[in-house]
């Protein structure tokens, strides 16, 4: 169990087993979290694990396992604290088995850049939107979720400011067939939808 506050940066690596956010809390500097293996919750609640102004968790650092968050327990984040226009960095595709990713935001929008694995992505948020955060974004720019099954659900828009969330889902899946399920795209949000595969 981690337990860290500071109004700077952080930078945590956990070399034997998962790396288990208590509260990691920057007030006014950047996150980053490594894991050889995953990175969960570890109190289980629905309360703040990591708080900074640009966030970036990677795990399954060792090759073998990977994850962030779990299906049942989210791992809940704060990026962009204090209004600042920091973003989300998420991967564990160095890892050879993973679960995949399991985010919210609890406040504000989840500004993202890029939040990738080769399994399901699950992201929400509580009170904004979830948004291309990247400097300079565009319709044109590179994808900002990367998974095979893709569920992004936003008390308030996806994407937003004329600028679309960009997703690519199915990766590494095999090709659909109407006679069978597959990997699937669900989108849910209090305002407008703005999303490109």
């Amino acid at each position: 169990l981690i337990n860290l506050a500071t109004n700077g940066s952080i930078t945590v690596t956990e070399t034997v087993g998962d790396l288990l956010a208590g509260h990691i809390h920057s007030t006014a500097g950047d996150v980053t979290l490594y894991s050889s293996l995953r990175i969960r919750d570890a109190d289980g609640l629905a309360t703040l694990d990591v708080t900074g102004a640009n966030i970036t968790l990677s795990a399954g650092t060792a090759g073998v396992q990977g994850g962030i968050g779990l299906a049942a327990d989210f791992l809940e984040i704060n990026v962009g604290r204090n209004g600042a226009t920091g973003v989300l960095n998420a991967t564990d595709t160095a890892a050879a088995s993973t679960a995949g990713i399991y985010l919210d935001d609890l406040l504000g929008d989840m500004r993202l850049d890029t939040v990738q694995t080769t399994a399901d992505v699950s992201l929400r948020t509580v009170q904004g939107s979830i948004i291309d955060g990247r400097t300079g974004a565009s319709d044109a720019g590179a994808a900002n979720v990367l998974g095979r099954a893709i569920d992004i659900d936003a008390n308030a828009g996806i994407g937003g400011g004329g600028v679309a969330l960009k997703i690519d889902s199915s990766r590494g899946s095999a090709a659909p067939v109407l006679t069978s399920g597959g990997d699937d795209v669900a989108l849910e949000a209090g305002t407008g939808i703005d999303v490109i595969e």
